[in-house]
């Protein structure tokens, strides 16, 4: 009985030193129940095995490299590997104890890799020459000003970068992708070239309102029931600048434009004429003066005959001594000098250019408070002074409208139809009160018109 029971325990001994035995040897190259490696489940695999899940897990897909709108690739495997297999297979087998296996087994574990990646530079390059990035060279492209469009004049073309890669400074950027393991790198903004010329260019802005200032404008040009439109379009086709760059309008264009307004407008004006027994002409230099109000130009005076006389004259003669005085110049070099300064000389013909109004002006408060104080006799001669000034002011353009007749207006914004409803009431308050006090006259249709005769508006000119 006792001999049995020695036999049972020496067996059972054996068998769970075999097995303790067994295992110790099978987790000496296996992981533990419940192992994770980088956050994969690595349970009861061999170190190698666990290896190449980790290479898998790693070196796979494809790298994408976008530069503006174009795109490259890469296979990663091609380009990328781990560096040290050893180090892996170490980490991972040196994480566990085998002899402990009896307790281990009952445990969770996560094991990092440890590893770390190899980028293969000269793959990389050759791949990425082949697909055309190394070689790639976008010229920036600067902001510049639009043709004119009747639907919003003259506007700053937006600039656009270029794009130009340091060779090894793109090399290195896809090498801190791939080994980031990221799947996208954008190096657009990285290696943008900007345009010498930007959008908030002030110089570009400037002149882009300049000459809208200028043409981007649209007049109705109103006879009776008809019209006719002096568009943008045609402003922008007197553009011009003066010898020192400023823009302008050609001033001999607008003039030669209201000119032609009579044969323009002939059929229309003949129509009014058969229907009212009246006779109607342009006026041209008064829609001169008006449409160069309405934009706010100052208009140059024509060169007179007897100016251009005088001016010639005086020309000639400074000609006439320059090259006297070249005849006895002793080289073909001070000769050219002699003759260039007479020319420096020479009075230029007057530049038909209308440019925009500038305000004069106010004067400095320290001036105004530097004036005298004016006395009441000084006060009263001023006053009147100011009322002759009134007398003799030019008419207002900008308001200037001939009644049934041939005038010219912007596009109604509602700030002017405001104005416009104001001051209409104004007016028929002030023609009610006049009535009402027994003085209501003649009607005063303003400066512009005549009496009218038989219920019919004169409008000799416009």
């Amino acid at each position: 009985m006792n001999l049995n029971r020695k036999n049972a325990a020496a067996i059972a001994a054996v068998l769970l030193a075999t097995v303790y035995a067994g295992g110790a040897a099978y987790f000496s190259g296996h992981t533990f129940p419940n192992t994770t490696v980088d956050g994969k489940n690595a349970s009861m695999m061999t170190d190698a095995d666990v290896l190449e899940q980790v290479r898998a897990d790693t070196i796979q897909g494809t790298l994408k490299i976008h530069a503006q709108d174009k795109e490259y690739t890469l296979n990663v495997p091609d380009v990328l590997s781990i560096a040290d297999d050893n180090a892996v297979l170490n980490n991972v087998s040196g994480s566990r104890n085998p002899l402990a296996w009896p307790v281990e087994v009952f445990q969770s574990r996560e094991v990092p890799s440890g590893r770390t990646l190899a980028f293969d530079t000269e793959a990389a390059e050759k791949l990425l020459e082949e697909q055309g990035l190394l070689q790639l060279d976008i010229a920036p492209v600067d902001a510049v000003l639009s043709e004119f469009n009747e639907d919003g004049g003259y506007k700053v073309i937006s600039d656009a970068d270029g794009w130009k890669g340091d060779r090894s400074a793109v090399l290195e950027a896809v090498k801190t992708a791939a080994e980031g393991e990221s799947q996208d790198i954008d190096l657009t903004e990285q290696f943008a070239v900007k345009a010498a010329v930007l959008a908030d260019d002030s110089a570009l802005n400037t002149e882009a309102e300049e000459r809208n200032a200028l043409v981007n404008h649209q007049y109705r040009l109103v006879v009776g029931d008809q019209e006719q439109v002096l568009t943008g379009e045609t402003l922008n086709s007197w553009l011009t600048e003066t010898k020192d760059g400023q823009k302008g309008l050609d001033a001999v264009q607008i003039r030669s434009y209201a000119e032609g307004l009579q044969d323009q407008l002939g059929d229309i004006l003949q129509g009014l004429q058969e229907k009212n027994g009246q006779r109607y002409i342009v006026d041209y230099e008064e829609f001169t003066n008006i449409l160069a109000s309405r934009i706010g130009l100052d208009m140059p005076a024509p060169e007179t005959s007897s100016q251009k006389s005088k001016r010639e004259s005086a020309n000639e003669k400074v000609m006439k001594q320059a090259q006297k005085d070249a005849k006895n110049a002793d080289t073909e070099e001070e000769k050219a000098k002699i003759l260039a300064e007479a020319e420096a000389k020479l009075i230029p013909e007057p530049e038909m250019v209308a440019v925009i109004s500038v305000p004069e002006p106010e004067p400095a408060a320290d001036a105004k408070a530097a004036e005298p104080e004016a006395s009441s006799s000084d006060a009263e001669k001023k006053e009147d002074s100011k009322e002759e000034a009134v007398e003799e002011e030019k008419p207002d353009y900008r308001k200037a409208v001939l009644y049934n007749g041939l005038y010219i207006e912007n596009p109604v914004t509602e700030e002017a139809a405001a104005e416009a409803a104001a001051e209409k009431k104004a007016a028929e308050e002030k023609e009610s009160t006049a009535v009402e006090a027994g003085e209501a006259g003649e009607e005063n249709l303003g400066e512009f018109y005549a009496e009218p005769e038989n219920g019919v508006i004169d409008l000799p000119t416009f």
